[in-house]
């Protein structure tokens, strides 16, 4: 089988316990509430250890998203490379932000790798 990598939206909006609150909505536009975070998971090549093309493409990815006027950093799960790695995205444009992402999204955004 041929080695993947790539992103999926992990979680837009909602209230799973383990997002403590970030994806709750904070506020509305139209009638329909947002989320000022998302989370893209990240695909690795599940078949042996992660390889230099795949921290390029994680790294582009990370620089795009910062270029668009983004806050996003790579998470690991356990601090440790996984199927369960996230990169946390906010928005800092959107009309209003709750406190803890405006929190968040202060805070030096530590480097990708």
């Amino acid at each position: 089988m041929e080695p993947r990598f790539g992103y999926f939206i992990n979680q837009a909006f909602g209230g799973d316990s383990v997002s403590k609150g970030f994806h709750f909505a904070d506020g509305k536009i139209d009638s329909r509430y947002y989320s000022a975070a998302f989370d893209l998971g990240v695909f690795y090549n599940p078949y042996g250890p992660a390889s230099p093309d795949e921290d390029r493409k994680l790294e582009a990815m990370l620089n795009a998203l910062r270029s668009c006027g983004f806050v996003a950093w790579h998470r690991r799960s356990d601090g440790k490379r996984s199927q369960e790695d996230e990169i946390h995205v906010i928005d800092p444009r959107v009309p209003y932000m709750k406190k803890q992402l405006r929190t968040q999204s202060q805070i030096p955004v530590p480097p990708p790798f």
